[in-house]
């Protein structure tokens, strides 16, 4: 049985194999090429690499260079962790061990789909309110519709700005119809850009938030501040995802910017939970509690 330290040092040596490895087909490409291939450049491309996709960025590129392709699924799944976080080595309660068995396990893998439900986009939303900025966290959901998929907004984060003032009547702006009338799942790749055609006066807030949070007194609050114009949608800062649905366990992904093998949308913390305790976490972080 290996150790927990064991575990963690085989993320540094998995890592160094897989630069190593792959210099053999992009070792004529230039640095700067060459840490653009290993990037994680999308959160869609860090799917790819979790689940070793057939026919993933990595794998295309190299059929296109007509090289091999010889990175191998521990690897690759080693490579997306945030290597300059210490928790890997430090957490001894973590069970890494545990975390790679279950992904690598070669008759049922545990695979992640973009279509699942149980992972959570954290949009940092950036506001004027009289003239000053104010950030606002937005949690969205994947939700199925009909034979697509679209985000949702699950929970509004906290701010003092924020409060449970009783009753808030909810804009009735139903013959309007907003452009778009969703949040496409492809939003969250530009920073959901598309917010700002959503988060203004003539919102429609049943297009695009979860009948259960608009349940919520301080959900109503933040959709009457935007429908009387108070409250003005700039911007989102930055964007996070945490990520439910494998059993035991919760982890979260950031983007990492930085000129290294190791950058782009890593995973740079997890928890062991049991099902309870996702829940408990959840309301928690949705203000749903």
């Amino acid at each position: 049985m290996a150790t927990f330290r064991a575990i963690a040092l085989s993320l540094a040596l998995s890592f160094c194999f897989l630069h190593a490895e792959a210099q053999d087909w992009i070792s004529n490409d230039s640095r700067n090429d060459e840490l653009a291939k290993y990037e994680v450049k999308t959160i869609d491309e860090f799917f790819e690499r979790f689940d070793d996709d057939p026919h993933s960025f990595l794998r295309d590129q190299a059929n296109r260079d007509h090289k091999p392709y010889n990175i191998s699924k521990s690897q690759l799944l080693a490579s997306l962790f945030n290597h300059d976080n210490n928790k890997w080595r430090d957490d001894t309660t973590l069970d890494l061990r545990g975390f790679f068995d279950a992904v690598l396990d070669t008759t049922h893998p545990f695979q992640l789909a973009y279509a699942d439900t149980d992972w959570y986009a954290e949009a940092a939303c950036v506001f004027l309110l009289k003239g000053q900025k104010v950030e606002i966290p937005a949690f969205l959901h994947i939700v199925k519709e009909n034979k697509g998929i679209k985000w949702m907004v699950a929970g509004i984060g906290d701010n003092k700005i924020l409060k449970d003032t009783g009753n808030v009547k909810l804009p009735d702006n139903s013959n309007i119809i907003p452009n778009p009338k969703f949040v496409p799942s492809s939003s969250n790749s530009v920073n959901f850009v598309d917010f700002v055609n959503i988060l203004v006066p003539t919102i429609n807030p049943a297009y695009f938030f979860e009948p259960y949070t608009l349940a919520s007194t301080r959900v109503k609050q933040f959709v009457q501040m935007i429908a009387q114009g108070k409250l003005k949608f700039q911007y989102v800062r930055a964007v996070k995802y945490r990520f439910f649905k494998m059993p035991g366990r919760m982890f979260e992904v950031e983007h990492f910017e930085r000129s290294s093998y190791n950058s782009g949308w890593l995973i740079n913390d997890m928890k062991k939970m049991t099902a309870d305790e996702k829940n408990t976490f959840k309301l928690k972080l949705l203000h749903l509690d």
